[in-house]
């Protein structure tokens, strides 16, 4: 069944608050997603994330799905999407496995758009992604929409409607 944006705390979502770790480097990327700029001055906004794990080849990858969603005066939803690792207090930032793929997907099954972990080649060495986003997206009120990660041969899907 969709998920009401206004009833994510019924079904295993959390403020970004009670999700994230109360240390520097969680606190100033939890803060930036939270303010992002709003089109308008009379738009509410609600932020929540998840915590997914995933079993990659015998090791368990733990990522928070973010959303924030701001309810425009004309009623349409501007939706914001992040995959980031999940870490604990104190300890260094991790990174997105290549090839997970974050998608928006359509009821129909038709993707949206989609991005993936990748593997950056730099100077010194390779390095992964910190996280992932889809590009924001706006969606008239009552509209149904699918979220889908997938790594490896698992995958979640977390349907919503606006």
């Amino acid at each position: 069944n969709p998920l009401p944006l206004g009833q994510w705390l019924e079904r295993g979502w959390q403020t970004l608050d009670a999700l994230i770790p109360a240390n520097p480097v969680n606190a100033e990327w939890a803060m930036a997603f939270r303010s992002g700029t709003p089109d308008s001055i009379t738009a509410t906004e609600m932020s929540m994330g998840k915590g997914l794990v995933f079993d990659a080849e015998g090791r368990l990858v733990s990522v928070l799905l973010l959303v924030k969603a701001v309810t425009e005066p004309d009623d349409r939803v501007l939706i914001q999407v992040q995959l980031r690792p999940e870490s604990d207090a104190g300890q260094a930032m991790e990174t997105i496995p290549e090839g997970m793929e974050l998608a928006l997907i359509a009821p129909t099954g038709e993707v949206i758009q989609a991005v993936q972990g990748r593997c950056v080649q730099g100077t010194d060495s390779p390095t992964l992604d910190a996280f992932i986003q889809l590009k924001r997206f706006r969606l008239p009120a009552n509209t149904p929409f699918n979220l889908r990660i997938q790594l490896g041969a698992e995958t979640l899907t977390e349907t919503f409607t606006t």
